[in-house]
């Protein structure tokens, strides 16, 4: 997916859950949209979320916990590589 089309679904899923605060897929959805803007914090609000409204759901959100906490960790080492590469330059 292109990130156009990941700001256009969290937009979307944002007026959803907006109307329907109680929504756990929508907010499920949200928590994806965001983990694919990088916004793990965010996503990991979102899934706790999910939890709180339906809580049969724990163990498929602790797998996307799992999951997100990898994503943020390759991505801080990627930022830390890449930092690390700037300033070693002359």
């Amino acid at each position: 997916m292109r990130v156009s089309s990941h700001i256009y679904l969290l937009i979307n899923v944002l007026y959803v859950s907006r109307d329907n605060s109680k929504c756990a897929k929508a907010y499920f959805r949200r928590a994806k949209a965001k983990a694919s803007l990088g916004a793990y914090d965010e996503a990991l609000l979102d899934l706790n979320q999910v939890v709180s409204f339906d809580p049969s759901l724990q163990s498929k959100i602790n797998r996307e916990k799992s999951i997100l906490f990898k994503k943020s960790k390759n991505a801080d080492l990627k930022q830390k590589n890449e930092f690390s590469n700037f300033f070693s330059r002359n």
